[in-house]
């Protein structure tokens, strides 16, 4: 598996985080400082450390970034780690505004132009459109020998229960975009308590109930693939029938692709109010409960939570008392 440091000043944090994300999608080890430092670490120890210890290091170019003094310290020492082992090439620059061609004036000359006399990726208008991103990404994946058929943005369920619990409509939505040509969709890992019949899809045919992993799964399949390097959004209805029926009763979702963000909304009915709520969640083996993340509405009708970054393999299931 490679490994990649991710160096990048302040104001590009944003964009980092959303480089990090498509990294790990593919399965590729990163460091990037709000997710990787430890509390108590001296800064430049953990830079200089991981610098030298990660494969390569990604190096986001942009006027936000390149005028940092922690950012040129990053370059230094990746520089000198490459002439220490021989001209390994290690640094691997992308450029968001050009300013690394035209107005960068380093304190050390020597700097811009060791990223000079290289290949720059071009990112420059991947913040503000998602279609360049994408391109821009599938490109520097084949920089790392990698590939992604599939990265979701956002994933959210919501529920509609009716009085009695023994009906209850499940719309499944995802914000997702296809690195290759896809022709199916699949929703695994759903509530394995009661009957679960689909219902409608928002485009595509529903292929009948199958297993994956042990657990219910839908495909959809699609007419023709799915739009490449675009931002499709997708969702699925189904109907759970005695699935929720008593007093205190859970949905649990398992994490098996990572997305940006994920979300469950449950919906009661006005005769049978939320009581109670909490989040029952595992995330790298360590089991923890929070009623604090989970929000009920003022007239206790709605029950919501919002997790960013969820960890691949993680486990929550929202529990609830009516």
């Amino acid at each position: 598996m490679i490994t990649v440091f991710i160096s990048y000043g302040g104001p590009d944090e944003e964009f980092a985080r959303r480089i990090n994300r498509i990294l790990i999608d593919a399965s590729i080890k990163t460091f990037f400082f709000p997710d990787s430092a430890k509390p108590g670490e001296k800064l430049h120890r953990v830079m200089r450390d991981n610098i030298n210890s990660f494969d390569k290091t990604l190096f986001i170019c942009s006027e936000g970034s390149l005028n940092r003094p922690g950012v040129l310290n990053e370059l230094e020492e990746t520089l000198q780690r490459e002439a220490r082992e021989g001209g390994e090439q290690i640094l691997i620059p992308i450029n968001l505004d050009d300013y690394v061609f035209t107005h960068w004036d380093p304190p050390r000359s020597g700097l811009k132009q060791a990223i000079l006399d290289r290949v720059v990726g071009n990112f420059i208008g991947a913040a503000e459109d998602d279609d360049i991103f994408f391109r821009s990404m599938q490109g520097l994946l084949a920089v790392f020998g990698s590939s992604l058929t599939l990265t979701i943005i956002n994933s959210e369920v919501i529920l509609d229960l009716n009085n009695t619990g023994d009906c209850c409509i499940v719309t499944m939505r995802r914000t997702f975009v296809a690195f290759v040509e896809k022709k199916e969709i699949l929703y695994s890992g759903l509530n394995s308590t009661g009957t679960i019949t689909p219902v409608s899809t928002s485009y595509g045919r529903i292929n009948p109930m199958t297993t994956e992993g042990g657990n219910k799964a839908i495909v959809v399949v699609f007419d023709k693939p799915l739009p490449v390097n675009r931002v499709v959004t997708h969702s699925l209805t189904v109907e759970h029938k005695n699935a929720f029926i008593e007093s205190i009763e859970s949905y649990s979702v398992h994490r098996m692709n990572n997305a940006n963000k994920f979300s469950i909304t449950v919906n009661f009915p006005d005769s049978r109010p939320v009581k109670e709520a909490y989040l029952k969640y595992n995330e790298s083996s360590k089991e923890s409960m929070n009623s604090d993340i989970v929000y009920i509405s003022p007239n206790r009708k709605a029950i919501h939570f919002e997790i960013e970054n969820p960890i691949k393999g993680s486990y929550y299931n929202l529990v609830w008392s009516w």
